[in-house]
């Protein structure tokens, strides 16, 4: 047999190497320098090593432009915590917000009727649960989706203080978005 066309490869050594430092992160496919990651970790698996290089100088060429600065923020001092007065048909919950960065805090007033805080009672003791989440109670109270009582400020910012208050009244236990039942009382005048 006769050979009628050759042709030569030369294959050109890399200076560079694969950082295994960048193949040692998690992959995470839920961003664009994860989703990298998987594929050179998928292009290693198979011994394909120009791939992985070529994927490794992208990975690294796109963390340049992921570069943050960091920023020092003023401290707020000064007015801070909750007062709550009772009533006989309501509560009054004080807070202190600034509106912005520069403004000064000012005196909110909430007011929270003593039939909402017996529904959101209600609503509590009926889901028989340990544990429950924030976004579960506001669902039900509302009749919303989570995202919609989320991004409604008065309505988000007045179930946190209802939840803060039952919180004092040793009711619940109210951490961190999860509510744990301490007493179960059906109304709110049984504690007061």
């Amino acid at each position: 047999m006769k050979e009628v066309f050759s042709r030569g490869f030369e294959i050109e050594e890399r200076k560079s190497k694969i950082d295994l430092k960048i193949l040692r992160k998690k992959s995470n496919a839920k961003t664009f320098s994860g989703y990298l990651i998987g594929l050179m970790k998928k292009a290693r698996d198979d011994d394909n090593f120009e791939i992985t290089f070529f994927l490794q100088e992208i990975y690294k060429e796109y963390m340049k432009f992921q570069k943050c600065s960091n920023a020092i923020l003023k401290n707020w001092k000064g007015k801070s915590g909750i007062k709550i007065f009772s009533k006989p048909d309501r509560f009054i919950i004080i807070t202190f917000q600034k509106k912005d960065q520069d403004s000064l805090p000012e005196e909110k007033k909430t007011e929270v009727t003593k039939e909402e805080l017996n529904k959101l009672i209600y609503f509590i003791n009926s889901l028989k649960k340990t544990e429950i989440k924030t976004r579960e109670i506001a669902e039900i109270l509302y009749k919303e989706k989570w995202k919609d009582v989320f991004s409604n400020r008065s309505e988000h910012i007045k179930l946190n203080l209802m939840l803060r208050l039952l919180d004092y009244l040793k009711l619940i236990n109210y951490r961190a978005g999860i509510i744990k039942i301490i007493n179960e009382k059906t109304e709110i005048q049984e504690i007061l």
